[in-house]
């Protein structure tokens, strides 16, 4: 129900905020600011709605994740969900780096921006899980010469 719900608010929240008819940044935008970036109070609560969505759809897959296909991207979406900060933090340095090196994908079609898309969502992530890993290791093996160390002594 709550996912319903959270769909419509959200389709008649972009409707209304792409006719103007939300008055809110009009009131906040000197307190707030208008946009995207920092994003406005319209965004901010088209985000809200968005965020019940997720939250509703993904604890209902949870319950219902009988099929290896749905837990498999259950299992993609919780890791990107536990790197999100990260994620939010560098995917504007990822995409300039993308399309510097290659400049044809700002001309790309819908293919070519989904890839570019996934790229700049998982790479932080995956960067983050491969940083978190080898700290895990790198710990494990001092801790194991400093152990063999005061053994020896």
């Amino acid at each position: 129900m709550i996912a319903l719900l959270s769909l419509g608010f959200s389709i008649i929240w972009v409707l209304m905020m792409s006719q103007g008819r939300l008055p809110f940044d009009r009131w906040m935008s000197q307190y707030w600011g208008e946009g995207f970036n920092p994003p406005s109070v319209n965004l901010m609560i088209y985000s809200m709605f968005i965020l019940f969505l997720c939250y509703s759809v993904f604890s209902l897959l949870s319950e219902y994740n009988r099929f290896a296909v749905l837990r498999k991207f259950l299992d993609i979406c919780c890791f990107l969900g536990k790197n999100t900060l990260y994620i939010w933090l560098y995917h504007l340095y990822v995409k300039t780096f993308l399309v510097n090196r290659f400049p044809d994908l700002k001309e790309g079609g819908v293919l070519v921006r989904i890839v570019v898309l996934g790229v700049i969502v998982m790479f932080p992530a995956v960067l983050k899980q491969l940083i978190v890993e080898f700290l895990k290791l790198y710990d494990k093996y001092v801790y194991q010469i400093d152990y063999h160390e005061r053994s020896m002594q």
